[in-house]
């Protein structure tokens, strides 16, 4: 879907210049978007302007123009929320010249740039469910089906009795017997949900009670280390026995190896929203009119619905998969355990030798004591 514009040198020389240069991601958080890090989101910001491009204008004609301004905008604005607004009204001016439109006061005119948009954008167009990349390949060949994801479920029903045991006051955000997933209408949200799914296994690494000190980063760079001593920190405060703290390490290791087998792009599953949204009627046209042009521009172009459920099945033919770079990408990241189990042999094996070298030292010590004496 978004394959020529990610390939566009343009594109490529922008991404490559925001994941490096502090000036693109030092910017003050948008208010409804706080639980990310500053990094990835001017990245997802980028993602969606490129997203709601290719929906609404999809002409290379425009594109250099627009990719000079949303340089423009990212450079000089200091805070995600007008970075957002600014491409939103870049959209919006360039659909006015594409209808060759001047007069941005006239009622007429901002009546026929918003049902533009309005069409494009909300009427036929898309919500979107973002998944991780394990996923991806069946998704591909077998359409989605809502129960493909085979995490550890079952493991987590028992971990969640564990916590209960040890009265840490954790409660699992996941409800494991429903088939649900979630669609938005958010490409930026889609993206984060994409990175940090399943979000109740995410959430329980960034949960305060294992440290104070824990940063998404280390989710995000698959820094399984960091986030293991967090762990063994909390499971230690608690006192957990050590079959219990055995049963936790093997399954959060086994779900992270899941997760991270195949690698950290962001995977998003682009849904017609008249496929499985079936209250289309409180998205019409005259929620959205506005007497000024850019306002009414915003107001289409920003999500207006979450956490949209879906049941059930979608066929290969009704959908299309976005796949993007992340801000940490990297191609596979599993962990094992048999390396630091070594180490502690290794050190083992040490400790006896040194165990048994101080027992003949002091032999000797004692039969010299002794030959004195004699």
């Amino acid at each position: 879907m978004l394959n020529e514009y990610l390939q566009n040198d343009l594109v490529i020389n922008f991404i490559t210049n925001l994941k490096i240069n502090e000036r693109y991601n030092e910017k003050n958080k948008i208010d409804n978007y706080l639980f990310y890090t500053s990094n990835e989101m001017a990245l997802h910001i980028f993602y969606d302007a490129l997203f709601k491009y290719k929906i609404i204008i999809d002409d290379f004609s425009y594109f250099e123009d627009f990719m000079i301004q949303v340089e423009k905008i990212f450079k000089n604005i200091n805070n995600y929320t007008d970075i957002e607004v600014g491409i939103n009204k870049l959209i919006g001016k360039i659909v006015c010249q594409i209808l060759n439109v001047k007069d941005y006061e006239d009622h007429d005119n901002i009546m026929k740039v918003g049902k533009y948009i309005y069409d494009k954008y909300i009427d036929d167009g898309y919500y979107i469910h973002g998944f991780n990349k394990h996923y991806l390949n069946i998704i591909k060949e077998n359409g989605f089906i809502t129960e493909i994801y085979d995490n550890y479920y079952d493991r987590f029903i028992e971990f969640q009795k564990i916590l209960d045991k040890y009265n840490t006051n954790i409660v699992l955000d996941k409800d494991f017997s429903s088939k649900e997933v979630f669609f938005t209408d958010s490409f930026i949200l889609g993206s984060y949900y994409s990175l940090y799914s399943p979000l109740f296994y995410s959430k329980l690494f960034l949960e305060k009670a294992f440290s104070k000190r824990i940063q998404e980063d280390d989710y995000l760079k698959g820094n399984y280390s960091v986030l293991k001593s967090h762990l063994k920190r909390f499971m230690d405060y608690y006192m957990f026995n050590e079959d219990d703290k055995k049963f936790v390490y093997e399954l959060f290791l086994d779900q992270w190896n899941l997760l991270h087998s195949e690698g950290s792009s962001i995977c998003l599953l682009v849904v017609p929203r008249k496929l499985i949204d079936s209250d289309m009627d409180k998205l019409s046209f005259e929620n959205f009119v506005n007497t000024d042009l850019f306002e009414m521009v915003d107001d289409l172009l920003t999500g207006v619905k979450n956490n949209i459920k879906y049941e059930g099945t979608i066929d290969i033919q009704s959908f299309e998969i976005v796949e993007l770079d992340s801000f940490y990408y990297y191609n596979s990241n599993l962990v094992s355990d048999k390396k630091e189990i070594k180490k502690e042999d290794s050190l083992g094996g040490v400790y006896v030798l040194t165990f048994i070298g101080s027992i003949l030292i002091s032999l000797g010590v004692v039969l010299s004591i002794l030959l004195l004496w004699r």
